[in-house]
């Protein structure tokens, strides 16, 4: 059973593993762990700029003063898009006997991986505020208010507290959203 065997095997796990995510920050934890078994002497930051600004870090963030020691940082061009997605920057701190190739093909798995989760995830709720508010007004629609009515009643029954609905009909709106 060989090291590259083994390696392989942990990028494909981390492949599958990612494919199961339905939040940002799942994806982030994934991401920690797997690049703590693929680079367990490293440390390294993976930076999304814009969206939250989120952060993961992980590994022992080496000391960089020495001359054994490298840093990588790059972008993960595959989350540059138009659309203003965050850009995601990844940096890798080289610690021990960690050879220049394990750690740029770590960050190819991760950027082939990542980034177009990334992506995914971000879409996936941008559908969902388009499918629950109003594009004109951004309020509420008749969707979220059904999807989330029977959360709320249980809320409601159990707090001992009293909910409203208000819906309002405008008569000709449709002149008014016209005109906008």
């Amino acid at each position: 059973y060989s090291a590259t065997k083994r390696r392989q095997e942990v990028d494909l796990a981390y492949g599958t593993d990612v494919s199961q995510v339905t939040a940002q920050s799942e994806l982030l934890a994934i991401t920690g762990r797997y690049l703590s078994i693929a680079l367990p002497k490293c440390g390294g930051e993976i930076s999304l700029i814009g969206s939250d600004d989120d952060s993961l870090r992980w590994g022992k963030m080496r000391d960089t003063s020495s001359s054994d020691s490298l840093s990588v940082a790059k972008p993960l061009r595959r989350t540059l898009r138009h659309s203003g997605e965050p850009i995601v920057i990844m940096s890798v701190k080289r610690g021990g006997r960690t050879s220049n190739d394990r750690i740029i093909h770590v960050m190819d798995v991760v950027e082939q991986v990542f980034a177009p989760t990334l992506v995914a995830l971000m879409q996936r709720e941008e559908l969902q505020a388009l499918s629950t508010k109003d594009a004109l007004t951004g309020l509420f629609n008749r969707r979220l208010i059904a999807e989330k009515f029977d959360e709320l009643s249980a809320y409601a029954d159990r707090e001992e507290r009293v909910i409203s609905v208000v819906m309002i009909d405008i008569d000709r709106f449709k002149e008014v959203n016209d005109s906008c």
